[in-house]
């Protein structure tokens, strides 16, 4: 290698680790999110075991997180004792965007005087919470288990298995239609797309395209989630066959007048592109909109709330006139 090669390359190099420490100070060396998760065949996703990382979540200040050894927030399990408390759950029990010591399981260890296992892992839902109480109640024995319902999402997640609704992509749980179908491989891959904030926001710059027009996916689960139609429909009581029926009959009903009402929007407008993104906006709801690389939590309720109205207003504009 010769010599001006040799020095090209050293200022490479320096303008990389310049670039890189700008955007550590910028960022003050956090993240917006969880980006240490392993894949894991039935829960989805797992938390790296013995990762640490400094997260700013939505608005809230930087935090400290450390994963123990088991794989959940903070130390090393103690010794099992007969006064025990397990609490499971998602990231309201994880404690996203709080200290370790801010959690409800530490707060629930300096009430009671007693020790608390915080068990957990954002992107759970019921299946995965009552996966990981079997495996820490045959474990542990405690005397106490905590099964914490997060109801913004928990309803339309309990037949929803984590594993098809999140993947991992080098790190970071993004929704399952939202992930790459591969990724290439190549030595030092990991920390570039894990702890390098230079190259965090460049994909972010390159993946900043509008929300509008992308709202909910699939694996989000809907309404008819929260109705069991199938439970409803093999119950003898006539009461139960009743309302089988009639959910059967709103299904249909709804069904017609979207269609109907959508037919009359797109012919009334002639930008077909501009009506079918509000129609999409004015069917959603709170939550549907992801941000931050797609993570998962990662929601701006604000926004999204805005683009929802903004859809409804267009519908009403338009169906009065």
């Amino acid at each position: 290698m010769t010599l001006q090669r040799l020095s090209m390359l050293l200022g490479l190099l320096c303008g990389l680790l310049v670039t890189e420490a700008i955007f550590y100070i910028r960022d003050d060396g956090a993240f917006p999110h969880v980006n240490f998760y392993v894949h894991d065949t039935f829960l989805g996703v797992r938390l790296k075991p013995h990762a640490k990382a400094r997260i700013r979540f939505n608005q809230n200040p930087i935090t400290r997180v450390r994963i123990n050894a088991s794989g959940y927030r903070g130390p090393d399990f103690p010794p099992r004792s007969d006064s025990e408390i397990i609490v499971v759950g998602d990231s309201q029990v994880f404690g996203l965007g709080v200290e370790e010591s801010e959690t409800f399981s530490a707060r629930l260890a300096e009430y009671t005087g007693r020790s608390v296992i915080n068990a957990g892992v954002p992107t759970y839902g019921p299946i995965e919470y009552s996966a990981v109480a079997t495996d820490l109640i045959a474990e542990r024995k405690p005397k106490t288990l905590i099964y914490t319902i997060n109801f913004a999402n928990d309803l339309f997640e309990r037949d929803r298995p984590n594993r098809t609704r999140h993947a991992i992509w080098d790190g970071w749980a993004v929704r399952i239609e939202t992930a790459p179908d591969y990724t290439i491989p190549f030595p030092g891959r990991e920390w570039l797309y894990q702890k390098s904030h230079a190259f965090y926001a460049l994909r972010r710059y390159l993946h900043s395209t509008p929300s509008i027009g992308r709202t909910g996916y699939p694996s989000e689960g809907t309404w008819r989630d929260i109705i069991d139609k199938s439970q409803v429909a093999k119950n003898p009581n006539p009461v139960f066959q009743s309302r089988h029926q009639t959910l059967d009959q709103i299904e249909g009903q709804l069904t017609n007048i979207e269609r109907e009402i959508n037919r009359e929007i797109r012919d009334y407008h002639p930008n077909k592109e501009h009506s079918d993104r509000m129609l999409h906006l004015a069917k959603g709801s709170p939550g549907d909109i992801i941000s931050e690389l797609y993570g998962e939590e990662s929601r701006d309720i604000e926004v999204t709330a805005k683009m929802i109205a903004q859809g409804m207003r267009f519908r009403e504009e338009t169906i009065q006139l």
